[in-house]
């Protein structure tokens, strides 16, 4: 991404139009390649987090059931 940022200032350099439009569309695409690459990933991750989330609350609730359970057992016993 920096290196296309970067590749802007070739703009400078460019001697037409036509090949300033090139140099702006190929950036452009590979913005568009790389946003696509990002937005998968964050997705990727994003399931992951949930999850996760999700052992963790059945965890929690599995331990929350033991200790009342526990609770009981010594109030009866």
């Amino acid at each position: 991404m920096i290196d296309q940022i970067a590749g802007i200032s070739q703009l400078l350099t460019l001697q037409t139009d036509e090949a300033r439009k090139a140099h702006l569309q190929q950036a452009s695409n590979k913005t568009i390649a790389a946003l696509s690459k990002i937005t998968q990933m964050a997705q990727e991750r994003h399931s992951i987090y949930l999850g996760k989330t999700r052992n963790r609350q059945a965890e929690y609730t599995a331990y929350m059931a033991s200790l009342v359970a526990s609770g009981l057992s010594q109030t009866v016993g």
